[in-house]
């Protein structure tokens, strides 16, 4: 690559330059850590950062500053066009969309399977490379492989190529998880080449193909500091480590929060499911700069579940759900239920009861929500009263 610098002064003079550029190889995701000890504590919320990149260049003890701003955003704010009755108002008319923006295209974070030969054997030492980039891997002893989708590919790239010596090499579109190869002889290149054999010390092969690069994941702890922009959030993380060109994602912790104004609630609707659901509410969530992301849930330290946050949909509070709490229980059985008709007249009383009890077996009180329902009249001849809870 050439850079061609032209620069104006009003003397000589010997300055630095430095030089910054887009890269699209390279990227971040947020996620969190949402960890409730006990319901006398405040909720802990640890935000975490998914690094990666596919550049073709190791980054070797090198500072970053993460940033929520986004190059391909769109800058132009949108104009409103003459909307005609009679004619669509669906907004396909304002934008066309990419290949890049189709739903999906980013929901497939790993792949695997196994590549074959035309008689269903094992071939070890199948290189698979995701096409366009140096992120890849290659296939042990069994033929098995396993490799991680950089979560801002473009859809275009979206796809595997395997290749192996006296085998015709083979692309494949990543649809879904498990992808399964069977590749067929190359009678040319048999003809022309010869395998000699392969060997080492390691289980999986690690043989080095041009334009690829191998190496494990790592978590790294971090003390960052945070700045707030007009439009986006900045994280500077004052550690200098690696980060290599292999696609792979790497954690690191920016911060944790001790939400002090956080509360907890159980829910339970006990027509649907006799079971109680603990929730957390958090009401300063607009205060912490939380981005869209997973949000991990552990429940006294132990690992309960997954969810989504996304504030662009929250409300004024949000609210995390922790699962079921086998220690507060709730049942909803019906005590009474008759029709009655009058003697002239053609209409009908009908009377539905039920009782719903709860039981707390935890050694301190809790908060519950119960919800339940009433029909509602769809005719004007049809009343329903005496509603009471």
């Amino acid at each position: 690559m050439e850079i061609v610098v032209t620069v104006s002064a009003k003397k000589a003079a010997q300055v630095k330059l430095e030089l910054s550029y887009y890269l699209a190889d390279a990227g971040w995701y947020p996620s969190y850590d949402a960890k409730l000890t006990d319901l006398s504590t405040p909720l802990s919320l640890q935000f975490k950062a998914g690094l990666y990149q596919y550049s073709g260049e190791d980054w070797k003890k090198v500072k970053l500053i993460l940033s929520s701003a986004n190059p391909k955003d769109k800058l132009l704010v949108p104009e409103l066009k003459t909307w005609y009755w009679g004619s669509p108002n669906d907004y396909s008319q304002y934008q066309a969309v990419s290949t890049d923006d189709l739903p999906g295209n980013n929901s497939i974070t790993e792949v695997s399977g196994f590549v074959k030969d035309e008689q269903n054997g094992p071939i070890p030492g199948v290189s698979v490379i995701i096409t366009g980039t140096n992120v890849g891997t290659t296939t042990d002893v069994n033929g098995f492989y396993q490799l991680s989708i950089p979560g801002n590919l473009p859809a275009k790239q979206r796809q595997l190529t395997f290749a192996f010596v006296g085998y015709v090499a083979q692309s494949q579109v990543i649809t879904d998880r498990r992808i399964d190869i069977n590749l067929q002889p190359d009678v040319k290149a048999l003809q022309e080449v010869a395998v000699v054999g392969y060997g080492g010390k390691s289980k999986r092969l690690a043989s080095r193909v041009a334009g690829m690069s191998l190496a494990q994941g790592a978590s790294i702890g971090l003390n960052t500091s945070e700045k707030e922009a007009p439009t986006s959030v900045t994280y500077e993380i004052p550690v200098a480590y690696t980060l290599l060109s292999d696609g792979k994602t790497y954690t690191a912790d920016l911060k944790t929060e001790q939400i002090s104004d956080s509360y907890y609630e159980y829910l339970a609707v006990p027509k649907v499911r006799q079971e109680v659901f603990l929730n957390a509410y958090l009401p300063s969530w607009a205060n912490l700069n939380l981005l869209p992301g997973d949000v991990n849930l552990y429940l006294e330290n132990s690992y309960v579940g997954k969810t989504r946050l996304d504030p662009a949909n929250a409300e004024d509070t949000l609210s995390l759900s922790f699962g079921v709490d086998k220690s507060v229980s709730v049942r909803r059985e019906q005590v009474k239920s008759y029709t009655k008709r009058q003697f002239l007249g053609s209409n009908v009383t009908e009377n539905r009861s039920y009782r719903i009890a709860l039981r707390n077996t935890k050694k301190v009180p809790v908060r519950i929500v119960v919800k339940d329902q009433y029909p509602l009249a769809r005719s004007k001849d049809v009343e329903v009263f005496d509603k009471s809870a």
